[in-house]
């Protein structure tokens, strides 16, 4: 097996890159094993000198570090990163979780190299990501909607990943392409993920990797700018990928969602409702293959919202 990237974009959470770094660092295998650790600061106004000197403390670890002189967002972000990555798998994480477990790097090359992942020919997996705070699984980064009929299972086969979290093949981004550059915010993960399906990849779930993510319990509302483009992401994605009623359940549970959740933000929702005719005009030029939808049915996707 070949080597691992790591990928960490971070905006401003200094403190939180600074503690990810440190669990890094501790990772047992690291020169058999790691590739590099690309670490691209999302054009942050915070403080990172303590991030810099740790770097050059540590240097037995294969650190790249970046400032970047714009905000690219998540996809464009995470893009660069993964452009730049040489390694055969990309691990990409959040600078607000942990990684605790020193053998990381081992269960990732012990995972694809499974019997599970070869038969099922698996391109990308997430790992069991559970809140710091109480250590319960965070069912909003669990790859799946049906969570009470799969988390108490060790793995599965999923319609999409986790962002926050997630291990990818390298040669499958150069088969599938990257993340979607016009979504800055939300849903890109949907995207890609049909994309690696159709490109004749599965999509998995390990709970032999565990990490800690900083979100609290009570979950974190994004602010209505953020849910007014996730709102409209995810009709992107069922227009392009999706039979016509799939789109337009999506289009309008979520103008519902968004309306709630923004606390009944109705020049939003105007905005949101006088885009359909150009989102009608989206067409896919994509060739969905036999498998897709059948894959979809096996792994009991929810399409309609």
């Amino acid at each position: 097996m070949g080597k691992i990237s790591i990928v960490i974009i971070s905006y401003n959470r200094p403190n939180d890159l600074l503690e990810l770094l440190i669990d890094i660092s501790c990772f047992d295998n690291t020169k058999e094993l790691l590739d590099e650790v690309i670490i691209l600061n999302n054009n942050s106004t915070e403080n990172y000198s303590l991030v810099r000197n740790f770097i050059t403390e540590t240097p037995h670890v294969p650190w790249n570090y970046i400032d970047l002189d714009e905000n690219l967002g998540v996809s464009r972000g995470r893009n660069k990163g993964m452009q730049m990555a040489k390694g055969e798998f990309l691990m990409i994480v959040d600078d607000d979780v942990l990684l605790k477990d020193t053998k990381t790097l081992l269960k990732i090359k012990s995972f694809y190299e499974s019997e599970f992942a070869l038969i099922n020919n698996v391109g990308v997996f997430t790992p069991l990501i559970i809140y710091k705070e109480t250590n319960q699984i965070q069912q909003s980064a669990f790859p799946h909607k049906k969570f009470n009929k799969y988390f108490q299972q060790p793995e599965f086969l999923t319609s999409y990943f986790i962002g926050a979290t997630h291990i990818i093949k390298n040669e499958v981004l150069q088969k599938t392409g990257y993340l979607p550059e016009d979504f800055f915010y939300g849903m890109e993960e949907y995207d890609l993920s049909y994309r690696i399906i159709i490109a004749g990849y599965s999509l998995a779930f390990t709970n032999t990797i565990k990490v800690l993510h900083k979100e609290s319990v009570k979950g974190r509302l994004p602010k209505k700018e953020k849910l007014f483009m996730m709102w409209q992401n995810k009709s992107k994605v069922a227009r392009r990928y999706l039979p016509i009623i799939y789109f337009f359940s999506t289009f309008f549970s979520w103008s519902f969602f968004y309306l709630k959740n923004s606390r009944f933000h109705w020049k939003g929702w105007i905005t949101g409702i006088t885009r359909l005719p150009s989102l009608m005009k989206i067409n896919s030029s994509v060739k969905l293959p036999k498998h897709f939808k059948s894959y979809l049915k096996k792994t009991e996707a929810r399409l309609y919202f």
